[in-house]
């Protein structure tokens, strides 16, 4: 074969690699944790509709250190009666404190997150300070973070982050691993790792 062959198929390995999660590419910016991003989005919200009620926040952009990320997305409705279809607001908060916003409709299907203090940074470590996440990292060196996302409470509990990692090993089954911590407290709820 020739140096241009082995070069594609280099490319297209490194392609897949990157698509499938086992390489994450990282920014060189310096990031935002979730509540560093949270009042710009909450006045931004604000001016969208007085009634704003933050429903969801989930990373976004590439990793920068553990629950800290290039950008940060929060979602809102105007409303939060569940039996009708609401307005929805996302915006988006990058670590230099641009934004960009997008407006939707749909149904209410997350409660309202209130009054949490525990920052993704913090979520994150506590994940990795417990037991069963660190022998599931320590097993799958490899895996990822795929969704890192904060959510209400049922019946007005407390807002919950949960962390999913995901490990792809050649062409075996993933494996996965997730962990829910209260936003308030930083307790650990539940965690369920693949042994």
């Amino acid at each position: 074969m020739t140096k241009t062959v082995y070069c594609l198929i280099i490319i297209l390995l490194l392609i897949s690699l990157m698509t499938s999660g086992c390489i994450e590419i990282k920014d060189d910016s310096e990031g935002i944790t979730a509540l560093e991003g949270l009042e710009v989005a909450e006045e931004v919200a604000l001016n969208w509709s007085e009634n704003a009620i933050l429903i969801g926040v989930r990373k976004g952009g590439s990793i920068v250190s553990g629950g800290v990320y290039s950008s940060w997305s929060y979602s809102y409705a105007a409303s939060d009666n569940v039996s009708t279809r609401v307005e929805k607001f996302g915006v988006g908060i990058n670590a230099d404190m641009t934004y960009n916003t997008r407006e939707y409709e749909g149904t209410l299907r997350h409660n309202p997150i209130y009054n949490w203090n525990i920052d993704s940074d913090e979520a994150y470590e506590t994940a990795k300070d417990n037991d069963e996440i660190q022998e599931f990292l320590s097993k799958y060196e490899r895996a990822t973070v795929e969704r890192f996302t904060l959510f209400g409470g049922e019946g007005g509990s407390d807002p919950a982050w949960k962390i999913h990692w995901s490990s792809m090993r050649g062409f075996a089954d993933p494996k996965h691993a997730e962990i829910r911590i209260n936003a308030r407290t930083g307790e650990v709820i539940e965690v369920d790792a693949d042994k």
